[in-house]
This record gives C-alpha cells, sequence and structure tokens, in this order.
C-alpha cells in the first residue's frame, strides 16, 4: 500500500515536512474506491512516522489523524471480492495448464484455500510430508493473536510444488527478477481470459467455502477452518484446541477430485 499510493505521492519530501494536506492529497483518490487499502496506507505511515519520532526527527505527530478527518467518512459499503462460481472452477483448473510459474501458484491457491499472500511466499521448508505450515505473519488475524496454519495437501498440491523450480532459498513460486511471485501475475491470465471483474485468486477461498456448503456435510468449524478462519470465542478455545486436521484432510482430497474429474 506504501509503495503504490504513498511514495509515488510524497516519498521526495523529507520526513519532517510531511503534514496532513500531503496525505490527503496521496489517499483522495482512493479513500472510497479502495477503502481497504487506504486505511491500511495510513496506518503503515503512522508507524512509519512514529518510527520517525522515536529517532529524534520533529515531525508532525498529528498528520496522519489531521489527514483521517480532511478526508472524511468513508461510504461504508462492504464490496465483496469477486468469486468464481464453484462449477466454473474445475474447467478454469484446466486452462492452467501451461506450467509457468503463475499459473503453478494458481493451481496450488485453488487447492489449498490459502491467501494469496501465504502461497507467494510459500516455502519448502514449510513442508513436512503431505502437511504445509504456514507462519503465523502469513494468517490474518490480530496483532500477537496469530498462530501458525497447518494446510494438509492433496496429491494434487503436492505435484503441483513438484513441477516447480524451487531455488535455493526454499521459495516453490519464484517472480521475474524479484524474490517471490507478484500479486499482480496471479491475476493476469485471469484478466487476459475474460474475468476482468468477475473473479480475482483471493476470490477462490470463496468458491472452496461455497462448495463445502452446498456439496458436503461439513461442520461449521471444520469448514471455517479450512480457510483458517478463527471459530468460537476465547473461553471455547481454551479447552478446544484442535485444527480438525484430519477432517480437513479428508475434505481436501474430495474438493481435489471435484476440481480434477468435472
Amino acid at each position: 500500500p506504501l509503495r503504490l499510493h504513498i511514495l509515488p505521492h510524497i516519498g521526495d519530501i523529507p520526513i519532517e515536512d510531511i503534514n496532513s494536506k500531503h496525505i490527503e492529497r496521496a489517499l483522495k483518490p482512493i479513500w472510497n474506491k479502495k477503502q481497504e487499502t487506504a486505511r491500511k496506507c495510513l496506518d503503515r505511515l503512522n508507524y512509519v512516522l512514529k518510527y520517525a519520532l522515536a529517532g529524534n526527527l520533529k515531525i508532525d505527530v498529528r498528520a496522519v489523524e489531521n489527514a483521517r478527518a480532511l478526508l472524511g467518512v468513508q461510504d461504508d459499503i462492504p464490496v465483496n471480492i469477486a468469486s468464481m462460481p464453484w462449477q466454473e472452477v474445475p474447467k478454469f483448473y484446466k486452462s492452467l495448464s501451461d506450467n509457468i510459474m503463475s499459473n503453478l501458484a494458481l493451481r496450488f491457491l485453488i487447492l489449498t484455500g490459502l491467501r494469496t499472500d501465504a502461497v507467494r511466499h510459500a516455502n519448502i521448508n514449510w513442508i513436512e510430508g503431505d502437511i504445509m505450515t504456514v507462519p503465523a505473519e502469513f494468517n490474518k488475524g490480530q496483532k500477537f493473536t496469530k498462530e501458525p496454519f497447518r494446510v494438509p495437501l492433496s496429491q494434487e498440491a503436492i505435484k503441483v510444488i513438484k513441477l516447480c523450480p524451487v531455488d535455493q532459498n526454499g521459495i516453490i513460486f519464484r517472480g521475474h527478477g524479484t524474490q517471490y511471485i507478484s500479486d499482480s501475475s496471479m491475476s493476469k491470465f485471469m484478466r487476459e481470459n475474460g474475468y476482468e471483474g468477475r473473479a480475482k485468486p483471493h476470490g477462490f477461498r470463496s468458491s472452496l467455502r461455497t462448495w463445502i456448503s452446498d456439496c458436503t456435510e461439513t461442520s461449521h468449524d471444520v469448514a471455517e477452518m479450512m480457510l483458517g478462519h478463527k471459530v468460537g470465542n476465547k473461553v471455547e478455545n481454551a479447552y478446544k484446541r484442535t485444527d480438525h486436521l484430519e477432517k480437513r484432510r479428508v475434505l481436501s482430497k474430495k474438493w481435489s477430485n471435484f476440481v480434477l474429474t468435472n
């Protein structure tokens, strides 16, 4: 968010000179169009300014707060990420036949239901047998409450990994000239094949979740755990410490078979 929406506008301004008007002008174009991204920009810019303050730089400590006030209340209309109906996923999966890195990453994302960030940073050292343990920093959740997440891998998911030329650092999906494959490279295929506005990589998590509800007798807790969602309150989770791995392993195989055979 900072690289795309803040630095192009104020990246050349000395940090001690940045004020709320600079920040307002930078974020005004996306304030209502990309609400969550705009909020992330403000939060992360605030971290940068506080770091500068800790380094004894004379910065405007209220710049972010005042910019938020200048930008006003967002048109808080929730917009769901475009997702593909689960009935169309097998056909789309088969269209990813070229073993280029972006297509392999998309196939792995579809099979596992992982978030795009976890797929992009996937490392061979996370895998033991048919279990991938995603580190806490790639799992969504409140700060200091994230936990590593075990993901059962189907035979097809393991096959996809074996098709990747894993580098010396263990990175599975490596981008051109960069350490990790970019988020945009995964969505490029979808745009070029007529899915613009209809489906996005992250939306395959919704496709999987809807398939689970429509086509299986899976309990709510297991279905939510397939996507790495927290279930239950703090008291319940203090006693119930299972991640339903074996049930999710069975479900992962069923989803893989559906995708491959339909």
